[in-house]
């Protein structure tokens, strides 16, 4: 069995993200189809800032390190401190309660706490795909989505999805349970299951999808979220 280098592979899955939010944030405004930016959005599951070497952290992390100190780097933000949340803003531009996942998702939300807490994505707020979808961009997302399944990628405006719904953690070794969308797709990767390792297999499919948005000659938003590390630095 191949045995994965949990932290290279983060740091180097990392490696963009500073200048990604930049780019993301600049590509809101009227421009012309062909003068439209491609976007890849990485988001690293429960990974702190201070974890970060340009945040003085212990893990090295060079190539992010590199960005920060050539591009920009945040010295005041705010985020929730659970994975879902997180991911709900930075999917909608919202608070989490404006989005409806204000701190977990829930298939039985409690009513008297509010439309904060759905447990799930608000059908008053869009998303990153169903605002650039329109706008004439492919969009794809790989990996962890856990903003329940009845909020899934592809009725949120995403074309193409490989990753999983249903949890907020998973082993990263069962490669049966890692879904294609929409339905009928084929896996285009689909590594044995000795061999099989999630972050690995999400960073191929991230290039995978890249690829396709090229070949169709329109703009592409990839979303990468990867279900690493979590908890307890899995």
């Amino acid at each position: 069995m191949k045995i994965p280098n949990v932290i290279g592979t983060f740091c180097h899955s990392l490696s963009t993200l500073t200048v990604v939010l930049v780019l993301f944030f600049c590509c809101w405004i009227s421009v012309d189809a062909a003068q439209q930016p491609n976007i890849l959005v990485i988001l690293a599951d429960d990974l702190g800032y201070s974890d970060l070497g340009c945040y003085g952290g212990e893990i090295p992390t060079p190539n992010i390190d590199a960005l920060a100190a050539g591009g920009a780097r945040l010295t005041q933000f705010y985020t929730s401190a659970r994975c879902c949340p997180s991911r709900a803003s930075l999917m909608t531009g919202l608070y989490p309660t404006q989005a409806g996942i204000g701190d977990f998702v829930s298939h039985k939300p409690n009513k008297k706490r509010g439309p904060g807490y759905l447990g799930r994505l608000s059908d008053h707020c869009v998303t990153l795909a169903e605002v650039l979808k329109p706008a004439g961009y492919g969009c794809y997302y790989v990996g962890k989505w856990h903003m329940h399944t009845t909020t899934g990628p592809i009725v949120r405006g995403f074309d193409e999805f490989y990753g999983y719904t249903k949890d907020h953690s998973h082993d990263q070794y069962d490669a049966g349970y890692y879904i294609r969308l929409p339905e009928g797709r084929q896996k285009e990767i689909d590594p044995s299951a000795e061999d099989f390792y999630a972050t690995d297999v999400f960073n191929e499919y991230c290039l995978e999808f890249i690829k396709k948005g090229q070949a169709t000659k329109k703009p592409w938003f990839v979303f990468l979220g990867h279900s690493s590390p979590h908890f307890p630095i899995q």
